[in-house]
């Protein structure tokens, strides 16, 4: 898939920033958003947003997955819990943000309408 869409590349992370850009002038005065580092050039894959408390974005998503809006968990669990590791380490930090981050629905085509709607209902 990456190889079928590696010509339109350009035109798909346009598209994503523009999307990006129309979240961030509803969300950014109500929900805090990871920093990026300056001189990074960002492919807009995602768009993450940190809610106060993961009790708070569980009841966002379940409120918004009855309104077949579906955001999704974002780097979950902290990467220092998968199941798998021999030793688990604390990372507070990291435990704290994976808990109560999410990424909202981007995608090439996604109508303002739609996300204007997902924003007016967070």
């Amino acid at each position: 898939m990456g190889l079928c869409n590696f010509n339109y590349i350009n035109q798909i992370v346009d598209e994503r920033k523009r999307i990006s850009e129309i979240y961030d002038s509803f969300i950014l005065d109500k929900y805090e958003r990871p920093k990026q580092k300056s001189g990074l050039e960002y492919n807009y894959a995602y768009y993450p947003v940190l809610f106060e408390s993961e009790a708070e974005l569980l009841t966002r998503f379940e409120f918004l997955q009855k309104l077949d809006i579906f955001p999704r968990r974002y780097f979950y669990p902290s990467l220092n819990r998968l199941p798998y590791l021999r030793k688990i380490v604390n990372c507070p930090v990291s435990e704290n943000i994976a808990s109560r981050i999410a990424c909202l629905p981007l995608f090439v085509g996604m109508e303002d309408k739609v996300i204007s709607k997902i924003c007016a209902e967070l």
